[in-house]
């Protein structure tokens, strides 16, 4: 889950150094605020039940 997160953002990074730049942070405004949102709002979910997970089992070790 994570790793994949990392290739995209290592792209999007990649992508960054050719040099439309103008092109570049117009996309970044319109398509890729929305799409860090959702790579925060999965990271958030992910998070969120692996804490659940490791809580559950922490109370059976004890």
């Amino acid at each position: 889950m994570f790793a994949v997160i990392f290739y995209m953002c290592g792209i999007i990074f990649s992508l960054n150094r050719f040099p439309f730049k103008e092109l570049w942070m117009s996309a970044h405004r319109l398509k890729f605020q929305a799409f860090g949102w959702i790579i925060v709002m999965i990271a958030a979910e992910f998070s969120k039940g692996y804490n659940n997970a490791h809580r559950e089992t922490d109370i059976e070790i004890v």
